[in-house]
Parts: C-alpha cells; structure tokens; sequence
C-alpha cells in the first residue's frame, strides 16, 4: 500500500512539476510554426513516398500525406484560425516527393481545402482536412499513395506508432532540420491517456478532451521522443498503414502526457466520400483511395 502511495505522491509532484513549466499546446501551425520531431532518427521520402510539406506563405507550416494524385489529408487546424475562420486556400502549397525543406521534388498550388463540418477549435475534436491541388501529381519512387485502415480499424495499445515530419530535433534549436524524420513511440491506451489530461485539466483553465476519435501515442513515463509544432497533420503510422494525423498536445515529448492524434479510421468514409466530391471528372466513381483491408485482423 504504502508503495502505491508513494508512487502516487511522486505522480503527482511530477504532473505538478510539469504543469508549472506551462508549455505550449502544438495545435495552431498556421502563424509559421516551425515543425519538430523530437528524439527521432533522419529519414527519407523514399522510405515515406507519401509525406508532403504543407507551405503556408512558401513556408512549411504542416505535415500532409497523399492519398490521390490530386489530395493530400492534414489535420484542420492547420487551415483555420482561432476565431474559426478558414484561411485563404491560396496561401498554402504543398512540396511533395523532397526529403528536404526549401528544396527538391515539386511544388504544387492548392485549389481547395475542406475542413470537417464538426471540426472543434478549442476543444480540437474532428481535426481532419483534405486539401486539393491544382495540379495532379506524377507518382515515382519518392512519390506514391498512402495506404488508409477501413473505417471503424482500432489499432491495439502499446504497439509501436511511427510518426514522421520535417525540424527541429531539439526542442532548444531556434533552426528546424532540414531533413524529414522519423520517431518511433507507442499507442497509450485511450483511458490512460484521457486521465491524464483530466489531471491536467485540475490544473489549468483549458480543457483537454480525448475522444473514441482520438490516438494517443508516446513514450509514457519517459518521454524524449514526441511530434511537436508544424508536424501538425503529418501521419503516424502503424504497420505501414496511416492511422493517425498529429494533432495537439501537452508541451512536446513530456513524459506524462503523450502526444494526441486524429483516429483516421473513425473518418475513413468522409475522407473517401470528400475526395469523390472533389475530384477531376474522369477519376471514376471507384474509390480514390487506398483502403488496406487487410488491416481488419490486425487492429481489431
């Protein structure tokens, strides 16, 4: 008993500890938040033909994946601003099939953004966008189509998550990195995770809703390897599969409060319903995207 007490006492001195350092949530990427993968390894588009940059004024702003040759999924925030309003479309581009930042691969303009009709501003909920390109994209070895769970896919806990996006790998660098990383951490189990930001909750004037429509991910306990500002809307991966859009979080790589994704697979058929809607004529009436249905067994 007295064990448990102590490591209670210690929970809380520690929650109490990190809640006093009053770090920024990484939600809001549209005021050129740079991107940072914190405690990753460098990696390259070959390895992730599907990562994209998202440019906000010729600046990367945010992470996206290709799902067709006309659409990149990110998460909203990344397109609306705190009074909810969306931003102009044609300030953001999309750099597609470089491993660096500034340079490589091909940039494409952005003809349309659509934001989910529940997408939440303060409380975060529905953080699930897909953008369009002017122009259609031409697939190659650096450059292909992610691979999305059916929906309604559960990814089990404790399973290793990779999350992937482009800076800083210092949370002390003022300079983000110039090429993409790549961190692997673990699926939190959602109560877990929701207990912990209700704690926090105890501690601050803001609310920290985890929902069914939510993936926890991290290293819980120990931290030192997170997504942090500007990896916002890039994925996270499980067994290859994109089942996750970086969303928020609690500071970057804190121990006690794991890093918070967008569940792809609770919105799989408005992603693919979305893109039918705004897609070039001639694209069919199949499914634009790529559904893995053999995920089934394996995340349920």
């Amino acid at each position: 008993m007295w064990r448990a007490s102590l490591f209670l006492t210690y929970i809380l001195c520690s929650y109490a500890q990190d809640v006093n350092q009053e770090p920024k949530l990484y939600s809001a990427s549209t005021a050129g938040d740079v991107a940072r993968i914190i405690g990753g390894n460098v990696t390259t588009v070959e390895k992730y033909p599907f990562a994209v940059q998202i440019l906000y004024m010729s600046q990367l702003s945010c992470g996206g994946t290709l799902i067709t040759t006309w659409h990149v999924l990110s998460a909203a925030h990344c397109f609306v601003y705190q009074s909810g309003q969306l931003v102009n479309p044609a300030l953001f581009s999309a750099r597609i099939g470089s491993s660096y930042v500034n340079r490589g691969g091909t940039v494409h303009r952005v003809s349309q953004i659509v934001v989910h009709d529940s997408y939440n501003t303060p409380i975060r909920s529905n953080d699930v966008a897909v953008m369009t390109l002017s122009t259609s994209v031409r697939l190659s070895a650096s450059v292909a189509l992610a691979v999305l769970p059916v929906q309604g896919a559960v990814v089990p806990d404790n399973v290793p998550v990779v999350i992937i996006g482009w800076g800083r790998t210092n949370a002390s660098l003022a300079q983000g990195s110039e090429e993409l990383n790549e961190v692997q951490v673990y699926s939190v189990p959602l109560n877990t995770c929701r207990e912990r930001y209700q704690f926090l909750e105890s501690y601050t004037d803001q609310s920290f809703p985890v929902t069914d429509n939510m993936i926890c991910a991290g290293l819980l306990n120990i931290g030192g390897k997170d997504a942090c500002q500007g990896d916002s809307g890039g994925p996270a991966l499980y067994r290859g599969v994109v089942v996750g859009i970086t969303s928020w979080g609690w500071g970057c790589a804190q121990a006690l409060f794991p890093g918070v994704n967008t569940r792809v697979s609770s919105y799989t058929s408005w992603i693919n319903s979305t893109v039918r809607a705004h897609s070039p004529s001639g694209m069919g009436d199949r499914s634009p995207i790529n559904i893995q249905t053999t995920i089934v067994p394996m995340l349920l």
